[in-house]
């Protein structure tokens, strides 16, 4: 009461993990902002409550939702394409401290929703997921995060901060960017883990690439099945950026959405990319934009039974390829680099090797 605290048991959710707790949670967030636009503090105390239905967020500036310890959100709703936590028109607003979970029974189409509504008192903006686990229980949570178009079209959802996030267990993407027109999202930490059921740790969702710009810092992926990146073509000239990233057990690192002129940057930066998942193409990077991509101080493959190979092959007469690779190594069976790029070359090779033995 001091601290103009609400908590979700106030309104006699019980977190006992088999009641149906969705009508008490709705009551508490209602409640926390009833003073919207202005959100108020929400507070999960530990326990397991069960939703069978989209907990409603919508229209708020500054809304707080505090799990502590063991707060969990388990889905028990039927088979449904709508998320948990579906959050439109709110903005600077954050998630922190508490799970999602799935299960084998009932599959959650996403544990988050971000997305812009309609209206326009509130532009969907800023919001920060924190030290959030999302546990799909073998694929029956299909996505993460979704930064989604919503009513109010391809436009906003900009700046969203992802820190220290691990998705787990997903059917199809840890994070998706839907929109091309939004500001770039920053992951810090952020961590997909695959095993070998979902398709990419970041993409554009349902099987489509990214078109808006991002920036990943940090964090690692595991058992991607198709890639751990799937980049389009970024209209809005936004840059890809990449960099102090780990991986093991994928298939593809990189991949991208057919032949783009459009200007987009990209920078790969301090990875470390195992290969032990590597598709048999060996096609670790595909690239159908023209750049200008920078690759530096990367370490690529950990073994020498691979041919890892680059796929840049941009369209041509639009804007001028270009890309350089700066003190990177190649671990695997192709003995020279020219042997790497099985289309175009990179303009500028500094400092950067073929390493096929100790």
């Amino acid at each position: 009461k001091l601290q103009e605290q609400i908590s979700i048991t106030d309104y006699g959710a019980t977190g006992n993990g088999s009641t149906d707790d969705t009508v008490a949670v709705q009551k508490a967030i209602n409640a926390a902002n009833a003073n919207a636009p202005q959100g108020g503090l929400l507070y999960c105390p530990p326990g397991t409550y069960a939703i069978s239905a989209s907990l409603n967020i919508t229209g708020v500036i500054g809304f707080r939702m505090e799990g502590q310890n063991n707060c969990q959100f388990k889905w028990i709703g039927a088979s449904t394409s709508i998320p948990m936590f579906d959050i439109s028109d709110v903005a600077y607003s954050t998630f922190h401290g508490f799970s999602v979970i799935g299960n084998s029974a009932h599959v959650l189409n996403s544990a988050f929703l971000v997305e812009n509504g309609s209206g326009v008192v509130v532009v969907s903006s800023g919001d920060t997921f924190d030290s959030i686990y999302i546990e799909g229980s073998g694929g029956y949570i299909q996505d993460g995060i979704r930064i989604g178009l919503g009513a109010g079209g391809d436009a906003n959802s900009d700046f969203m901060r992802i820190i220290n996030v691990w998705v787990s267990n997903f059917s199809d993407s840890a994070f998706t960017l839907e929109g091309s027109q939004s500001g770039p999202t920053h992951f810090y930490d952020a961590h997909c883990e695959a095993f070998g059921v979902g398709s990419f740790c970041v993409s554009g969702g349902g099987g489509s690439s990214v078109k808006s710009g991002f920036i990943w810092d940090g964090g690692f992926s595991a058992g991607s099945t198709i890639a751990d990146f799937f980049l389009g073509c970024n209209v809005s000239n936004w840059s890809y950026s990449i960099s102090n990233f780990n991986e093991e057990t994928s298939n593809r690192f990189i991949s991208s959405s057919g032949g783009c002129g459009s200007f987009q940057p990209l920078l790969l930066e301090n990875i470390r990319w195992a290969a032990n998942g590597l598709n048999a193409d060996g096609q670790f990077i595909q690239i159908g934009f023209p750049g200008p991509i920078t690759i530096r101080d990367c370490k690529f493959g950990e073994d020498y039974s691979h041919g890892l190979k680059i796929v840049w092959n941009p369209m041509t007469g639009y804007s001028r390829s270009f890309m350089t690779v700066e003190n990177t190594t190649f671990i695997g069976n192709l003995n020279s680099l020219a042997t790497i790029w099985t289309s175009t070359h990179p303009n500028l090779l500094v400092g950067t090797t073929a390493q096929t033995s100790d």
